[in-house]
Parts: C-alpha cells; structure tokens; sequence
C-alpha cells in the first residue's frame, strides 16, 4: 500500500509527531542554528533540506501544516538568512527538481 494517499496519511497522522521532537531540538540546546545566525552546521542544512521537501509534499498533496509545526517557517527563514546560504539560494540553485547539485 503506498502512493499519494499513503504519503497523506503519515504526513496528517505521524509526521506532526516526529516534527514535535526536530521542534525541542530546534528550539534548545547548541545543536542548531541559534536565533543569531551564529552558527549553522550539517544538521541545520540537513533538516532544513528535509523541511523543504515536506514543504513541497504538503503543497502537492492539499496537506495543512499542523500546528505542530509552527516553528518550521521561522526555522527555514534563519537557516534562509544565513549570508552563505541566501548567496546559495539566490545564485544558480535551482528550486526544482529537489535533486539538483
């Protein structure tokens, strides 16, 4: 069993659970990029590159963002704001596919 209606199903009923957990992490602590843009790491390019695809996915398949995942947005919008990353985004990047270098 799989497919677009399976997808739909773990985003609306196990995917806000699994992102109440990323939002502790995001939120404490000195694994992630903190408020300053001090400081990123792999994780925070990994999450985030994870957060975007769960974007992308929710948008395609009609799915509201649960309120769980409040924080996601702010937390896409500091890694965003970090000068390396936004000259990344705003150079040659391309938004789609998902796979590009």
């Amino acid at each position: 069993v799989g497919g677009p209606e399976a997808i739909t199903k773990f985003m609306k009923e196990h995917l806000p659970k699994k992102l109440a957990v990323w939002a502790c992490i995001a939120h404490h602590g000195n694994a992630l990029i903190d408020g300053t843009n001090a400081r990123i790491n792999i994780l925070d390019i990994k999450l985030y590159c994870f957060l975007r695809k769960v974007r992308f996915a929710q948008a395609e398949l009609n799915v509201k963002p649960s309120p769980q995942e409040v924080w996601v947005d702010a937390y896409m919008k500091r890694v965003e704001d970090v000068p390396e990353v936004k000259a990344y985004l705003n150079g040659d990047y391309l938004h789609r596919p998902l796979n590009n270098p």
